[in-house]
């Protein structure tokens, strides 16, 4: 089975087949999620703004059994 990745991690060196890989010897069952979340932030003070912000999370979970 190819093991593709719909995003590039921010560091170049990690290497999703040969993660996988690893984890196969030692599981039976090998899960991931994928997670990603943003959130916008917004002040407003006697009608005037103070913020407007948007903050971006993202990650990968890996379990095994």
């Amino acid at each position: 089975m190819k093991t593709t990745l719909a995003f590039q991690p921010e560091f170049a060196k990690f290497d999703i087949h040969k993660g996988l890989a690893w984890i196969a010897n030692e599981a039976d069952w090998i899960g991931l999620r994928y997670v990603r979340e943003t959130a916008h932030r917004r002040n407003v003070r006697n009608l005037l703004p103070e913020l407007n912000s948007i903050a971006w999370e993202r990650g990968v979970m890996v379990e095994q059994w």
